[in-house]
């Protein structure tokens, strides 16, 4: 499929979403945006038009479900990508803090899968698309600390690996990005959670856990994660298609 002309980004202003929003601003295209924090979308949304985009931008709650079908069945028609990217994290544990991990699986499962069956059908009706599933790599090895985030990422990356299967002959493109740890506000937030859970400092939680094995002992960054999804949603044929894209400053080979 050739670049994307219209691009839909849930959980813009959050760090990779607003990476996202800002590597896809481009005269001629059309963002569609959607983010919890009104006023950050509202200047997220002015400095994508600075840079030539037209943007549509819906201030909403994904716990909301009603409010999120009626704004996706209106933008549907219009999107040639379709990046679910909005999540939360949580390091509650198994058996522990269930309206938490009820919360953490309405938005990172319910409304995720919600948003790209309801774009894929759109996609699939008019043969073309693409659709980008931020997962984790949480979702691949599934994190002790953070059990029910990485249950939720890699529900995401199976659904991306059905939905694959059921649009292949329908010329809808369906990918999984797979991010490390990105120094995003919900990895700050969980390096003292997991110092204190530890008994180790904070210092030791970054290198020995979560960039251990990493090869260079970096973080992802959020421009790698943007650039990397901007990568394969502009590959110019569909080799590409059906793949979990691994963001992770080498923690393995697949």
């Amino acid at each position: 499929m050739q670049d994307p002309r219209s691009v839909l980004i849930t959980g813009a202003t959050g760090g990779i979403g607003a990476a996202l929003a800002a590597a896809y601003a481009r005269p001629g295209r059309k963002l569609f945006l959607q983010g919890r924090r009104e006023e950050r979308l509202r200047e997220l949304a002015r400095e994508c038009e600075r840079r030539g985009a037209e943007v549509a931008a819906k201030p909403l709650d994904l716990l909301h479900m009603p409010a999120l079908l009626a704004w996706l069945e209106a933008i549907a028609p219009h999107v040639d990508l379709a990046i679910v990217n909005a999540g939360v994290t949580s390091n509650v544990r198994a058996g522990e803090g269930w309206a938490e991990i009820d919360q953490l699986l309405q938005v990172n499962v319910r409304a995720a899968l919600a948003t790209a069956a309801l774009l894929a059908e759109a996609m699939r009706q008019r043969r073309r698309g693409q659709i980008a599933l931020m997962s984790s790599i949480a979702g691949y090895f599934g994190l002790p600390l953070t059990p029910a985030y990485s249950a939720s990422k890699a529900a995401l990356k199976t659904y991306g690996e059905a939905l694959r299967g059921a649009l292949a002959d329908d010329g809808v493109e369906v990918n999984v990005v797979m991010p490390g740890f990105v120094r995003t506000p919900l990895v700050d937030k969980q390096i003292p959670e997991q110092a204190k859970e530890l008994g180790i400092t904070e210092e030791e939680v970054i290198k020995n856990v979560m960039l251990k094995d990493t090869v260079d002992g970096e973080f992802t960054t959020v421009a790698d994660v943007a650039e990397a999804t901007l990568f394969f949603a502009a590959f110019p044929t569909n080799a590409l298609t059906g793949q979990s894209l691994i963001v992770s400053h080498g923690w393995f080979m697949e």
